[in-house]
């Protein structure tokens, strides 16, 4: 998939090593050959993003890249390498008109919003994914009669790491406090197994101190 995706990048490095190598000046060609790659690829990519943002929006924050394993694959790990592509190459403006100049720049903003989205999504699934590992392993110690277990120096560990989830969740509720919609799917999708964790452990006496500091009332829907 990403040798499809950068086998025209692939022909103008080797172009670039060439000529670097041939002793000449590949500077001003690069420049051309750069520019015209991503005015060609860009500006059409650009009017497919509203679709493939909507679906990633859609997406549980678990697994939100599985949608476009079976649909529109093409257009997502596109918009991804430009965005990438676009952070480190310039243009060069004489190659546009000014019309196609206006329709590069509406493009780049869009592909910026694209990244924040993209930026966004992968946090969360990392975060779920922590805390899902998190929720396994003490559901597994907790409900097995192993005396490890049951050692202050155990206990104490794993209530470090629920506790730095919390702050981490914590800070994610209140950077989305202005934002309703996002704060109710994060509370949903992005809390599950902090939920699991905090029903797991809350009856028992032992850990009860680790979620005094919450209200789960807030912070689990």
């Amino acid at each position: 998939m990403l040798r499809s995706l950068v086998g025209s990048e692939m022909c103008i490095r080797d172009r670039y090593q060439r000529r670097v190598h041939g002793g000449r000046k590949p500077f001003k060609k690069m420049s051309r050959l750069a520019t015209l790659l991503l005015k060609s690829r860009v500006i059409p990519l650009a009017h497919q993003l509203e679709k493939t943002m909507h679906t990633m929006v859609r997406a549980d924050f678990e697994n939100y890249e599985t949608p476009f394993l079976e649909e529109d694959a093409m257009n997502f790990y596109q918009a991804q390498f430009y965005t990438f592509a676009l952070r480190r190459w310039r243009i060069d403006e004489s190659l546009f008109s000014k019309t196609e100049l206006e329709a590069f720049r509406a493009a780049q903003e869009k592909l910026e919003r694209f990244r924040e989205l993209h930026d966004f999504l992968e946090n969360m699934h990392q975060f779920v994914w922590e805390t899902r590992t998190l929720y396994f392993h003490i559901t597994r110690q907790l409900f097995s009669s192993n005396f490890w277990w049951r050692r202050p120096s155990t206990t104490h560990a794993f209530e470090e790491d629920v506790d730095e989830s919390l702050k981490k969740f914590a800070g994610i509720l209140e950077e989305l406090k202005d934002n309703p919609e996002w704060l109710m799917k994060v509370k949903n999708e992005g809390g599950i197994y902090l939920h699991l964790i905090y029903n797991s452990l809350c009856v028992d006496d032992r850990f009860k101190t680790i979620f005094e500091k919450i209200d789960p009332h807030f912070y689990f829907k």
